[in-house]
């Protein structure tokens, strides 16, 4: 120490350690951070806006209205499986139908199909629909 100068440990020691926030970072480290956080904020708005400056063309769809399937079953030829397909006749209705078709000979009308036991005629208004018979007169 020479001409005067004063030795001050104070100052040495400040020189000497890096400057810390709180968070015990150090200046570059904060910089460091704080252009992460500003990139991150950045593309999160860019991938946000888009929702909300896009022009979206509405879509109209049409539906068709809703369609059955009229099919008509042969009453002296249709099969069990086949007499299955309409609505309230299950395997155990289907089955006494042929079986009775095959015991007693083929209906002579839409209406003689009554003649299986199960069968009445709110049943068979709302199969007649479905029912035709190509040989009866």
């Amino acid at each position: 120490m020479d001409d005067g100068e004063q030795f001050d440990a104070t100052e040495v020691s400040k020189r000497n350690t890096p400057s810390e926030s709180a968070l015990g970072l150090t200046r570059s480290d904060q910089i460091f951070l704080v252009v992460i956080v500003v990139v991150c904020v950045g593309l999160f708005g860019a991938k946000h806006s888009r929702h909300f400056f896009s022009t979206t063309e509405t879509i109209e769809v049409h539906r068709l209205a809703d369609q059955t399937a009229l099919f008509q079953i042969e009453i002296n030829s249709a099969t069990w499986v086949e007499w299955m397909q309409l609505d309230g006749v299950g395997e155990l209705t289907a089955r006494k139908i042929v079986d009775d078709r095959e015991l007693h000979g083929p209906f002579e009308g839409i209406a003689e199909v009554t003649r299986v036991k199960g069968i009445g005629p709110a049943t068979i208004a709302k199969m007649e629909p479905y029912l035709r018979c190509d040989d009866c007169l």
